[in-house]
């Protein structure tokens, strides 16, 4: 009876609940499946996004044009309702929550390293690298990728708390 609701001590850092369990064991068994979910959904969003958003920055044009425009349809669809629909017909299990919200979630990031793209194939060090002969291949992974992964991890960081979310 003296551990039921018990405040935090030594031994149990943040007390005990109404049945003298530990709260923060209760609280790391729990986010197990939220932190797997975030992780998990938040870097298949920014594989997505990172694609899409190098492969229409650097070719810009009708590639450029088609892939902007699919990002924009799917960032003006309600998500939610979307997610709803898409889990109710595709069934149930945290595999597929976390393939909708992956699927449904990498726009921002697209058109994020679209923009950083857009700014550094500009530069000269692009400029000179086309001049002599190196391959689109070539430029986009050693020239382009290089300075737009800080800014991909930091989305990937605030993506995972944005599929936690979305999750819940």
């Amino acid at each position: 009876a003296d551990d039921i609701l018990a405040p935090p001590d030594a031994e149990h850092w943040l007390g005990r609940d109404d049945a003298g369990k530990d709260v923060l064991s209760l609280l790391i068994y729990g986010a197990r499946i939220s932190l797997l979910v975030g992780f998990t959904a938040s870097f298949m969003s920014i594989v997505i996004g990172t694609t899409v958003g190098l492969t229409a920055g650097f070719y810009g044009g009708r590639v450029d044009n088609a892939l902007m425009r699919l990002t924009d349809f799917l960032m003006v669809m309600p998500t939610l309702p979307l997610m709803l629909v898409i889990i109710s017909v595709w069934g149930r299990g945290i595999e597929r929550i976390i393939m909708v919200i992956g699927l449904l979630y990498w726009t921002y990031t697209a058109r994020l390293v679209r923009s950083q793209v857009l700014s550094i194939k500009e530069r000269k060090f692009v400029l000179r690298s086309r001049a002599i002969g190196a391959s689109s291949y070539r430029i986009i992974s050693r020239h382009i990728f290089p300075q737009v992964l800080p800014l991909i991890i930091a989305q990937g960081v605030l993506d995972i708390s944005t599929a936690i979310i979305a999750e819940s």
